[in-house]
């Protein structure tokens, strides 16, 4: 009898199941190839083209070839192959769900509402009072007597005893039909249909913006209209190279594409309109979207087939089927991160989505919906925007820890790179630099401290992070027992606690390095003025030499006479 593998199998030998997969994606592979043959075989326009540069660089005149036509001769290469490639996406069958992303046509999927978060420490304090009196959210309110104006609930709020959130104020999109009594009406991205600004207090230093975007219909049904819309195969360029895209992979980038936008263009606005910490670094704030299916409930944790999870993958969701954060505070949801290695078009901007099934949400509310008289996705954003608000702000915090641990990375390799050969206004600069970001983290560190120690009564809320139900059911099977899961928002605070210790640990470090930076740079600056001034005194003394009197003329004149003299005795010899 023959050994056997871990698999159960014998070596050497495909299972049934390997054996239908293989044959299953053996033909289409093959049906393609024969509709559409290698590069070079036929007699399309690519053809001829490749098949001399091909010759080219398979004959000797190629090491006569100096490198960068070499280069250039790889890559004409490369980019004909891809025209190719693009052809036998074109012609691949659409039965082949390894190449085709298949969304059921009963499954659909909204976009109400999303959240973004700018942060405001010391440093950023003038730009939010600035914003503030630009855009004069709180005019009507003022002016109705509806309380306090903004200017005032900030100031009493930096001064440590002001309340813990407030309404900046309401924009209405000037073409909406909504009505709000203080708001003010401006042109707005047709992506949004209103925008609430509220004010939190993290603590005396830090001031929280949250904006919550309620979006259009045109923009909440934008993702479902490019998760069903026919991607074809895709010729792209990226990083000055030709790639291709068979179907599943173009729909997976465009229809993350459509979510992204609605999210560029709150952090557009919100940069423009009250820019802080984010904005002021060049980095993307935070945002959370909602994100109601109108089939698929993700809570019963249930094994997800394969074309369902790359369903759900085309608009970034990806953790589902093995992790579960959930909220006993908003059932029916769960929590999300953007996976970037799985999402490449979501990657680089922190980005979070609260989804669920609708109806699902709606039924299982602890809230009822009902009472906030609004048509039942608008009813959920709203109950996750009253509920939700210091969750959101966490996640912003989290950021701006790591956000600040890339600037003083930044600095120490400025003062590591510069050193040298940097000038005077470098210096200054750096150590500006570091004065701001020093206020910055003293300040944070024992803001987010208050925060998170103290209460917020309702607004406190609990994720928890567990495997999917399915993978505990099978352990359980399987005689493993054991709960198995995470306090996600207390072990958050716990890393930002301990991020903001590190940083502190670090900022007294680095006080040393900018100390030694500026050491260094005084005693160079101080060699170099010595090297100055001895080359002035050599040129004074030169000059004043060339220029004196010396007996009725000057120097010049006598030395010329002496140079005369010198050449007339030698032609004389």
């Amino acid at each position: 009898m023959g050994d056997i593998d871990e698999s159960g199998q014998t070596p050497g030998k495909k299972s049934k199941e390997t054996e239908s997969l293989y044959a299953y994606t053996s033909n289409y592979f093959s049906d393609a190839y024969a509709l559409v043959p290698e590069i070079g075989e036929g007699q399309r326009w690519y053809d001829s083209p490749y098949r001399i540069l091909d010759k080219v660089a398979r004959s000797r005149a190629r090491s006569l070839i100096p490198g960068p036509g070499r280069r250039v001769l790889s890559r004409a290469i490369n980019r004909l192959e891809c025209y190719n490639e693009f052809d036998r996406y074109l012609a691949w069958s659409r039965d082949d769900t390894f190449h085709n992303v298949k969304v059921p046509n009963s499954e659909h999927v909204k976009i109400p509402a999303l959240w973004a978060v700018e942060l405001f420490p010391p440093s950023q304090f003038d730009r939010l009072l600035k914003a503030i009196n630009e855009n004069s959210w709180d005019h009507k309110r003022a002016l109705y007597g509806l309380g306090d104006e903004s200017r005032e609930m900030l100031e009493r709020s930096r001064a440590g005893n002001g309340w813990a959130w407030w309404r900046l104020g309401d924009v209405v999109n000037r073409d909406s039909k909504r009505h709000l009594p203080d708001s003010q009406r401006q042109k707005l991205s047709y992506f949004f249909e209103s925008i609430e600004l509220i004010a939190m207090r993290i603590g005396p230093g830090l001031t929280a913006v949250l904006a919550y975007f309620q979006l259009t219909k045109i923009a909440s049904d934008l993702l479902d209209d490019s998760w069903h819309a026919d991607h074809g195969p895709s010729l792209i360029h990226q990083h000055g190279v030709l790639r291709v895209e068979d179907r599943m992979w173009s729909k997976c980038r465009k229809t993350q594409e459509a979510r992204l936008s609605l999210h560029m263009a709150a952090r557009e606005w919100l940069s423009n309109t009250c820019p802080g910490a984010f904005s002021e670094a060049g980095k993307q704030q935070p945002v959370i979207d909602l994100l109601l299916l109108e089939e698929h409930d993700p809570t019963l944790g249930e094994r997800t087939d394969r074309e369902l999870g790359d369903a759900l993958r085309a608009i970034g969701l990806t953790e589902s089927a093995t992790v579960h954060r959930s909220s006993e505070y908003l059932p029916g949801l769960l929590l999300e991160p953007v996976d970037e290695r799985m999402c490449p078009a979501l990657a680089g901007r922190p980005t979070w989505a609260l989804w669920g099934q609708r109806t699902k949400v709606a039924v299982s509310a602890i809230r009822d919906i009902s009472v906030y008289g609004l048509e039942q996705v608008n009813a959920i954003s709203y109950m996750v925007n009253q509920i939700a608000r210091n969750f959101f702000v966490s996640l912003a915090i989290s950021e701006l820890l790591r956000l600040s641990e890339e600037r003083y990375a930044a600095l120490r390799d400025s003062a590591k790179t510069q050193h040298g050969h940097f000038k005077g206004r470098h210096l200054a600069r750096l150590r500006e630099t570091f004065l701001t970001l020093s206020l910055d983290l003293t300040s944070t560190y024992r803001d987010i401290q208050h925060f998170n120690t103290s209460s917020n009564g309702e607004y406190d809320i609990t994720f928890t992070m567990t495997e999917a139900p399915w993978i505990t059911k099978e352990r359980e099977a399987a005689g493993d027992t054991d709960r198995r899961e995470i306090d996600l928002v207390k072990n958050m605070k716990e890393k930002q606690i301990e991020s903001a210790e590190k940083l502190v640990s670090s900022d007294n470090d680095y006080r040393d390095i900018m100390s030694t930076v500026a050491s260094l740079w005084a005693s160079s600056d101080t060699f170099k003025i010595g090297r100055l001034a001895l080359w002035v005194s050599l040129t004074s003394l030169l000059v004043a030499l060339l220029v004196a009197d010396y007996s009725g003329d000057l120097i010049v004149v006598h030395i010329w006479k002496w140079l005369v003299h010198i050449s007339s005795h030698h032609h004389v010899k």
